[in-house]
């Protein structure tokens, strides 16, 4: 049985001995905007997130989130994962200074074999935010994405376009692009 988001928020809370009202005025600190405790009662409720929300409340509880998608056949035959990870990074710093988690185990997926690009610095697949000059055309940038496990070919200024919009968007959540070459 998969957990929603929502349950899975619940248990960190629980695990954690902390309540939804503090986690709704750690929400309220790090973005500015009101959160009640009834209003994130009934998020949770319902399990009404947007996915930056969702990052951003994963950010301050400390722990990563990854979107999964898996095929029906596959669904069946893989037990789902609740991954919980401990990261001090941008709004984990905020939930760190206020709780001290207990060590959880760690479940892992095991290490997927790398079928595109391998980055000669960590030895692993290209992650899909990394971009470099076009080797050939000029005023274009290849940005490599991963699920394709490919190189895209994209115009230089609709790329750093899209890149304001984006950062526009999602504010601190925001993760710029790494470039190489």
């Amino acid at each position: 049985m998969d957990l929603t988001f929502g349950e899975q928020v619940k248990i960190l809370l629980k695990r954690r001995k902390m309540t939804i009202k503090d986690l709704a005025d750690m929400i309220t600190e790090a973005t500015g905007r009101k959160m009640s405790r009834q209003n994130l009662t009934q998020q949770l409720g319902r399990d009404n997130f947007q996915e930056q929300d969702m990052r951003m409340i994963a950010g301050i509880l400390g722990c990563s989130m990854q979107v999964v998608l898996v095929s029906g056949e596959a669904a069946a035959a893989e037990p789902p994962v609740f991954e919980e990870r401990y990261e001090s990074r941008g709004l984990a710093q905020a939930a760190a200074a206020s709780v001290k988690p207990a060590p959880q185990p760690v479940r892992r997926r095991p290490r997927q074999p790398i079928l595109g690009d391998v980055d000669p610095k960590t030895g692993e697949e290209y992650k899909s935010n990394t971009v470099r000059t076009h080797p050939v055309l000029r005023g274009y940038v290849q940005v490599y994405d991963s699920s394709e496990h490919k190189w895209i070919d994209l115009v230089e200024e609709e790329f750093l376009k899209f890149q304001e919009e984006k950062h526009a968007m999602m504010g601190k959540e925001y993760e710029p692009p790494v470039y190489i070459d």
